[in-house]
């Protein structure tokens, strides 16, 4: 008769537990152009159980307590905050942060210069224009984009492309990048 009782409370425990957990889904739109955004965190706020929103914009996160509090975040967006109450849908809509990055230029020897106040131009190619050209790798992407950039191909079905700056004009007739965009460049 025991073995029944401590199985029959211990039941009770676990259907206690199950009832409190229910899920909680919605959609995260943008304030700016009521478009879905996929990729926001939803954190519950004082924990570290969270979930993400899918491609559609749309997420679902198990809560234990009404007055638990979800927190929206997403980079460009202001973080939202919403408490579940006794909702199962909670449907947000997101506010877009206005920031202004500045341009940084790193110069010789690792100097950092605000790009205005250079005495000389610098070239910038934007990733959508490399993106929208359909070539087989990013040097060839470049040619023809970045003055004093020559880019070679080889003539090889898939070989390799490479890259000199400024024409062969130093003393060992190598002026190979060592570095572009922080990724380390071997011509060799």
């Amino acid at each position: 008769m025991s073995k029944f009782l401590l199985i029959g409370i211990i039941s009770l425990g676990i259907v206690a537990n199950v009832q409190a957990q229910r899920v909680v889904s919605g959609t995260v739109t943008s304030a700016d152009d009521g478009q879905v955004l996929p990729g926001v965190n939803i954190v519950i706020q004082g924990t570290t159980i969270g979930t993400v929103t899918d491609a559609q914009g749309e997420y679902e996160i198990t809560v234990t307590d009404n007055s638990q509090v979800l927190r929206f975040s997403m980079i460009g967006y202001s973080t939202h905050n919403e408490t579940v109450g006794t909702r199962s849908v909670i449907n947000v809509t997101m506010q877009v942060t206005a920031l202004e990055l500045e341009d940084v230029v790193v110069t010789a020897f690792g100097v950092q210069r605000e790009r205005r106040s250079l005495g000389y131009s610098t070239q910038s190619v934007r990733s959508e224009a490399l993106t929208q050209a359909r070539e087989t790798n990013v040097l060839s992407n470049l040619r023809g984009r970045v003055a004093g950039a020559e880019i070679t191909q080889s003539p090889v079905a898939g070989g390799s492309s490479g890259i000199l700056l400024r024409g062969v004009g130093s003393i060992t007739g190598d002026n190979m990048p060592l570095v572009v965009d922080g990724v380390p460049i071997d011509n060799s």
